[in-house]
Formats: C-alpha cells, structure tokens, sequence
C-alpha cells in the first residue's frame, strides 16, 4: 500500500485468529517482514500519528468500542484489523496490506478492567 491507496473494504475491520505460535516466533517473524519491505517515510510516519490522533478522537465511535479489551490496527483512519496480541495483529495486517508495521497505528481499546491506578507520594 503507498499513499495513493487505501485498504478496500475486504481489508477493513479483520478480525486476526489468535497466533499458534510463541510470542517469541511472532516477533522473530514480524522483524524479518519489516525487513523484507521498505521503512517508512517521514511523511508515512506523520501519517500514522495521525491516525493516533484519529483513534483518540473517535475513542467512544461504536466501530472502536466494539473492541474493548483487545487491540485495534489503523491504517489511512480506517480500523484494519483487531485481535487479543498486539504484536500478531501487526505482523498479520502489514503482511495482509503489504506495508511496513510501523507503518499501522496499533492500540489497546481499553475496557476499564486493566487500568492500572499509581498512587504519586
């Protein structure tokens, strides 16, 4: 994918199957896909905050409620995948979208069971 395309509607909102591998395998192989494609541009990387910021202010759209307690990928402000391991989820959509996994803004969708509250003395 570059930046004159935008993932189809069969990409969008994937769900990815949990990885019958070890997490160790995952990242093994996650590494060596990023390798095998180029990095992103500056202008890639800018695009991929954006989409932080997209996720952020779209936070309680029913498109990313719907995955509380997991995580969602983004690509271009579209949900383009979401599953229980981050690291799969990113290996999976970058291979599925043929781009670099830097390249998809990745995050937890909080369901309010997993906060952690630090108590500053």
């Amino acid at each position: 994918m570059n930046a004159n395309t935008t993932p189809t509607s069969a990409d969008l909102r994937t769900p990815v199957s949990t990885p019958s591998a070890t997490p160790t395998e995952v990242q093994r192989e996650l590494n060596a896909f990023a390798e095998s494609v180029p990095p992103p541009t500056e202008d890639e990387f800018k695009r991929t905050l954006a989409d932080f910021g997209w996720l952020y202010d779209h936070w309680e759209d029913p498109k990313i409620t719907a995955h509380r307690g997991g995580y969602v990928a983004v690509l271009d402000r579209c949900i383009v995948g979401f599953a229980d391991d981050s690291t799969y989820l990113r290996l999976e959509c970058a291979k599925r979208l043929h781009v670099h996994p830097a390249r998809l803004a990745v995050a937890w969708i909080d369901d309010g069971s997993d906060l952690t509250v630090l108590k500053c003395i």
